[in-house]
């Protein structure tokens, strides 16, 4: 079709399994009353994810990825010590 981009066998996989986890989630929230938590819940995840998202890009146009190196780096040795003291 004109102007339709061509989508891979994987792409088209991932939008079946989503689809389908969405059509079970759903019955799954009607069968036990949990329709609204569960469009709630998944509405804050939405917009958590768009916020995240939106904040990281605009972070790391204009700095570097040294902040998160360090607090790797401490977190490494961290977790060594308390796995090698227990």
């Amino acid at each position: 079709m004109a102007g339709e981009e061509q989508r891979t066998p994987d792409e088209l996989s991932d939008q079946r399994i989503t689809g389908m986890t969405m059509r079970q989630a759903m019955a799954i929230g009607v069968a036990h009353g949990l329709r609204g938590p569960l469009l709630a819940g998944s509405l804050a995840a939405f917009v958590a994810a768009y916020l995240a998202t939106r904040y990281l890009v605009r972070y790391f146009e204009n700095r570097t990825l040294i902040p998160f190196a360090v607090y790797c780096t401490l977190a490494g040795f961290g977790g060594l010590a308390y796995f090698t003291i227990a």
